[in-house]
């Protein structure tokens, strides 16, 4: 499973700043949540959660970029 991170884009993971975020989901009465952020996603830990019966949302989120030209007005007419 170690080759799936290895063929990520080193561009992509590292100097651009890209996280990833894993929400592990509960099947419970709270249904509770827990949240881990890094630059690396444990495939084993996410499979073993899945094999438990939990559910699993990984996403990512990148640094702030400059936003010149998104202040004002954004509606399209």
């Amino acid at each position: 499973m170690s080759n799936v991170i290895q063929t990520c884009d080193e561009r992509e993971r590292g100097q651009e700043g890209r996280e990833f975020i894993v929400y592990f989901l509960d099947n419970d009465e709270d249904q509770s949540v827990h949240v881990e952020e890094g630059h690396e996603v444990d495939l084993s830990k996410v499979i073993r959660y899945l094999n438990s019966g939990g559910s699993v949302f990984i996403t990512h989120r990148r640094r702030a970029e400059s936003t010149t030209g998104l202040k004002g007005d954004v509606s399209r007419k």
